[in-house]
């Protein structure tokens, strides 16, 4: 008896039976039947076979690994052989590369360690079902490792991550078996080895920037930073480094008040004669003991001239003025408040038209009135008889004195240029005219001065 051949996978079982026939066509029991394989490289699980009573003798034959024809023959002394062919059809087989990773963390790091291992298809078909399981050695602490695979079939990345958060110093080890029930060699395993070391000093700085925004007139405030060890063991050796770019003077002094940590660096800005602007330095913090050594601080200074403002003055315009007051009740008596100024970085905010005006409320006015105390403060334009750097600049003001007791007002008066900065305060003190907040409007002007 022959068979007239199938295809079946690679290394796969398939069923070999012969009958041994009479001339009379009626099967021969007790013959021995020898099957072998005699292409292929296959192999049978009984290579000799009694006949039962109906004549039959079967076995079952292995295929090799050779893809291609695969042919059996079941043998009886005398006869001719029954041929038995097959084909055999590669199957997906598991690739891994690598196939081992080792990995060294610190104790008790919070931050964990990964590798990756390339999965793919080193025979024929479809490598898909993916999966990663990972199983650890006798005694061994288990939940520090974590397999993930991207996708389930190949090429896919395995993903292997370790965490040292609850080991202590030492070796471990474990596998991670990748399988498929569609690959001939389902598992294949890769091997993890993890140490777990001494954790390292580390620098840990608790700010990483500086700035300061000054005036040019010293002293200048200093900056505080304090190092501290986030790591293990004894950060020691401690030393401070200040690189400056190119053309930038060395505008920076540093201080440590300790070489071992914890410690603080003091960070003090040192003058600059006749130059203002912004200026950059990296403060460099080392020590031969971190793992993280250097550490960078980034330091700023904006140096600039703030205004100046003098020669403060005022002048009544109008007692309970009802036109140019209206928006008081009664009406309040409108002043001319004026000062001097100059700024040396050319950048007060005047506009210039049909007359030069202030813009952008530049001006801060804060007031009390005395003896009742009332006060508060406002911000306003003006307009001005100069330029963006030097000049007269004015006001006016509506004042409703209130209360009779009330018989003065101080009026305290600083101005801003475009970056900001504010200039020195000057005040005036009014003293409340005769008549003031009662009919009729109109009285004699009145002139002052401040300080």
């Amino acid at each position: 008896m022959s068979d007239d051949g199938f295809a079946a996978p690679l290394g796969s079982p398939v069923p070999l039976q012969a009958r041994v026939l009479a001339q009379d066509g009626l099967g021969v029991p007790g013959v021995p039947v020898t099957f072998v394989s005699t292409q292929g490289g296959g192999s049978t699980a009984d290579e000799v076979v009694i006949s039962d009573a109906s004549g039959f003798a079967g076995t079952t034959g292995i295929l090799g690994q050779v893809a291609g024809p695969q042919v059996f023959e079941a043998r009886v002394e005398g006869l001719a052989p029954a041929v038995f062919s097959f084909t055999a059809a590669p199957l997906p087989a598991i690739a891994l590369n690598p196939t081992s990773v080792s990995m060294t963390l610190p104790e008790a790091g919070a931050e964990p360690a990964s590798r990756t291992v390339s999965v793919t298809n080193e025979g024929d078909g479809v490598l898909d079902g993916l999966q990663a399981t990972v199983a650890y050695g006798p005694g061994q602490p288990t939940g520090w490792l974590l397999a993930t695979l991207d996708r389930s079939v190949a090429p896919a990345t395995l993903t292997i991550t370790a965490s040292a958060a609850t080991l202590g110093q030492g070796s471990y080890s474990a596998a991670v078996e990748v399988s498929s029930a569609a690959a001939n060699n389902s598992p294949q395993t890769v091997t993890v080895s993890l140490t777990v070391v001494a954790s390292p000093p580390l620098i840990e700085l608790s700010r990483t920037s500086v700035s300061w925004s000054l005036s040019s007139d010293p002293p200048w405030p200093s900056r505080s930073v304090s190092i501290t060890n986030s790591g293990g063991g004894s950060l020691g050796g401690l030393d401070v480094d200040i690189v400056y770019p190119s053309d930038t003077p060395e505008w920076l002094r540093s201080a440590l008040s300790l070489t071992t940590a914890p410690a603080t660096l003091t960070l003090t800005p040192q003058p600059i004669d006749y130059i203002t602007g912004e200026f950059t330095a990296e403060v460099i913090v080392r020590s031969p003991d971190a793992a993280n050594s250097p550490q960078v601080i980034a330091a700023t200074l904006e140096l600039f001239n703030p205004p100046t403002i003098s020669s403060p003055g005022f002048n009544l315009l109008v007692l309970n003025d009802a036109v140019g007051c209206a928006g008081q009740s009664p009406p309040g008596s409108r002043y001319r408040v004026y000062f001097d100024y100059w700024d040396p970085d050319d950048d007060i905010p005047v506009r210039f038209g049909e007359v030069a005006e202030l813009y952008g409320e530049p001006i801060r006015m804060a007031y009390q009135f005395k003896p009742a105390g009332n006060s508060g403060s406002t911000r306003l334009n003006g307009e001005v008889d100069g330029d963006t750097s030097f000049g007269t600049a004015w006001f006016e003001p509506c004042i409703q004195f209130g209360p009779a007791e009330n018989i003065s007002v101080a009026l305290t008066i600083s101005l801003y240029d475009l970056g900001n900065h504010r200039s020195n305060a000057v005040t005036i003190n009014i003293l409340r005219p005769v008549g003031a907040n009662a009919p009729p409007a109109g009285a004699p002007s009145q002139v002052g001065a401040g300080h």
